[in-house]
C-alpha cells in the first residue's frame, strides 16, 4: 500500500512568519495537533509546528502568542515522505525520527497531504499488510518506537531551570 492511499489530503499550513496565536486557532478549528510550515516563495515544506511546540514555546518565553513567530520554535529539519512511498517505509521514517506525522510532498518538496498515526490506525487490521490495510504488528512497533523516551533531553542551554519538587 502506498502513502497516497491513506494520507489526509486536505491540510492547512502556515509560514515561518505566522504568529503562534494564529496557528493555535488554526489547530483548534481543524481539530489537529500539528501544522506543516511552508516557505511562501518556494511553496516547500520547511518544518512542522505542533501544539506542544506552541505550549512550550510560549510557556518558556513570557511572551503573548501574537509576539512569537513559528520560525522561533520549529526545528531545523522537516521529515517528509512522498505519496508513492510504501506505507511500511513511511512507518520506518516515523520510527527513526520519533514523529507522529509526516508531511507528504511531491518531488519539488511541495505539500500534497499528511500521513499521521491516525491514518495508520484507521487502516489497521490483523494479519499482514495488504493493499488496503496496515498490519497491526507493524503499527504497534511504530507507535512503541515513537513513544520511547529519548536518550537525551532536547533542552536549550538558555532555558531557565525550574525549581521543582519531586513527589
Amino acid at each position: 500500500m502506498k502513502v497516497r492511499d491513506i494520507m489526509t489530503r486536505r491540510v492547512d499550513c502556515c509560514t515561518p512568519e505566522t504568529d503562534l496565536g494564529t496557528v493555535a486557532c488554526l489547530m483548534w478549528r481543524r481539530d489537529c495537533g500539528a501544522v506543516p510550515v511552508i516557505e511562501p516563495r518556494t511553496k516547500q515544506v520547511v518544518g512542522m509546528v505542533t501544539d506542544r511546540d506552541i505550549c512550550i514555546g510560549l510557556g518558556t518565553s513570557g511572551k503573548r502568542p501574537d509576539e512569537r513567530r513559528v520560525k522561533e520554535i520549529i526545528g531545523e529539519r522537516a521529515y517528509t515522505v512522498g505519496a508513492d512511498t510504501d506505507v511500511r517505509e513511511a512507518m520506518l521514517t516515523m520510527q527513526r525520527h520519533q514523529v507522529r506525522r509526516l508531511p507528504v510532498t511531491n518531488r519539488q518538496g511541495e505539500l500534497e497531504g499528511m500521513l499521521s498515526l491516525n491514518d495508520l490506525i484507521l487502516h489497521a487490521e490483523n494479519g499482514g499488510p495488504t493493499e488496503t490495510h496496515v498490519a497491526i504488528p507493524d503499527l504497534m512497533r511504530t507507535v512503541r518506537t515513537i513513544c520511547e523516551h529519548r536518550a537525551t533531553a532536547l533542552v536549550p542551554d538558555d532555558l531557565p531551570r525550574a525549581e521543582v519538587e519531586v513527589c
